[in-house]
Parts: structure tokens; C-alpha cells; sequence
């Protein structure tokens, strides 16, 4: 299913938990941008993309 018009252009946020969805060992990094980028175009979205990797410890102080 492609994006709607009023929604193909809008801004995109990814939140990667990377605790729980880490990068596959044999994974090229340089390629990860890139290879989210191209699932969204896929479908027909094509706005701003702004990738957040969070990973949390579990001391951390906040």
C-alpha cells in the first residue's frame, strides 16, 4: 500500500531500540540510513527522515 498524498511528503521519525534490535553482526553500518530510507520510498513516503538510536543501560542515572 503506497502513502497517501497528504501524508507522502511528511516529516519521518524512527525510534530503533537498539537494545532489542541491534545491527546484525554482518551488516554493513554505512548502509543502515540508506537501506530505511528505501523502505519508506518503497511505499511511497518521501519526506525528512530523522533516525534516533536509543539504547539504554540499565544503571544509568537519570
Amino acid at each position: 500500500m503506497l502513502a497517501r498524498d497528504e501524508h507522502a511528503t511528511g516529516k519521518i521519525s524512527v525510534w530503533w531500540d537498539m537494545k532489542y534490535c541491534p545491527i546484525p553482526k554482518s551488516y554493513v553500518t554505512g548502509l543502515i540510513r540508506q537501506s530505511i530510507e528505501g523502505e519508506f520510498e518503497e511505499r511511497g513516503y518521501f519526506g525528512p527522515v530523522t533516525i534516533t538510536a536509543c539504547l539504554c543501560r540499565a544503571n544509568a542515572n537519570l
